[in-house]
């Protein structure tokens, strides 16, 4: 059975070989991301369409400069608690409603926000330059959409005292519910990216699988610059991990060379006391001299006691030293096998 220390660091070395794997992954999609949007074309209505009425970029994913106009008529309106005196209308919709709470941390009360419910609403729309109408028939498949608060309402808690109190006494006090409406407002200036397609009704912009669906209030190179300042993160993500795993990795080898040396000796050692204890068998029935012969059962002395490197017994006495050396009294660490050649 594996010690448990064995199987953390396999563990371990798993995790982070996974985790550097992925974030090398994500690295490399987003490199290839980046150089992308670098190369995608600019869609105007000067490069869409040529001087004979030719259409020149249908088919291709790039960026699409204009301003936000509803089709057909069809608006969204803010709500009427909106934060202007003047009717707002957009395309785009997003109504949130929040709790608002005050929460205890370590004894101090904070003002906190929990969202409780998200709504979307949208209509096809266009985004307009010039003689150029691109339309968006499909703005909810959007990945992103700027938007603005329109509109803004709070409702203060109507709970008891003793619903209050309760709350209090747990930690958190809910103090009202906020509703907000953010909107995608007509006649706003957008960068849209998408797949250009020319179909019977005009100009469409359509998701595409290799770059992201969205639109954007900023220009085209703060939307690459989005993407692109997660570069160095993930690649240093990637090597701290792989860095990490390689530890672990090198630990394991590590400790099972070390192993692998620390059995090599054991059976080295075990092979010299087989060879002295044989030898001092064979001399038993001999005539040794005084020097030579065990103090206990006068066969060979064959065994080196350590540290105090003193020869007295063979090595089937060693055990009744109990622990000490019969001329210096020094403790016994370890017993080395002393082979006659």
């Amino acid at each position: 059975m594996w010690p448990e220390s064995l199987t953390a660091e396999i563990l371990g070395a798993c995790i982070c070989g996974g985790c550097s794997y992925l974030l090398f992954r994500s690295y490399h999609s987003q490199v290839s991301l980046t150089e992308r949007l670098k190369a995608a074309p600019d869609f105007r209505s000067s490069n869409i369409v040529n001087q004979t009425g030719q259409v020149m970029m249908a088919g291709t994913t790039g960026f699409l400069y204009g301003t936000v106009k509803p089709a057909s008529g069809l608006t969204i309106r803010a709500d009427s608690s909106s934060k202007s005196q003047q009717k707002v209308t957009g395309v785009f919709s997003r109504r949130t409603v929040s709790e608002m709470m005050m929460t205890q941390i370590f004894g101090l009360w904070s003002t906190n926000e929990r969202i409780v419910n998200v709504e979307h609403e949208a209509v096809p729309f266009l985004i307009v330059d010039g003689n150029l109408q691109v339309q968006i028939s499909e703005p909810l498949r959007l990945e992103s959409v700027p938007l603005q608060v329109v509109a803004e309402s709070y409702e203060p808690s109507n709970a008891s005292f003793f619903s209050s109190l309760i709350s209090v006494i747990q930690g958190y006090h809910l103090t009202g519910v906020k509703h907000t409406q953010e909107m995608l407002v007509s006649d706003t200036e957008v960068v849209g990216l998408g797949r250009l397609v020319l179909k019977s009704s005009g100009f469409h912009l359509e998701p595409d699988s290799s770059l992201p669906f969205l639109v954007s209030a900023h220009g085209r190179e703060s939307i690459i610059q989005s993407y692109e300042m997660w570069i160095p993160y993930l690649k240093i993500g990637s090597w701290i991990f792989g860095l990490a795993s390689a530890a672990f990795v090198g630990r394991l080898v590590y400790r099972r060379v070390r192993r692998w040396v620390e059995d090599w000796r054991k059976r080295d050692e075990e092979r010299a006391y087989n060879v002295a204890l044989r030898a001092a068998e064979g001399a038993a029935a001999e005539d040794l001299p005084a020097k030579l012969s065990c103090i206990t059962c006068f066969g060979l002395r064959n065994a080196v006691l350590v540290p105090c490197s003193h020869v007295l017994v063979c090595l089937n006495c060693v055990k009744q030293l109990k622990g000490q050396c019969p001329t210096c009294r020094a403790d016994i660490r370890s017993v080395q096998p002393l082979i006659f050649s």
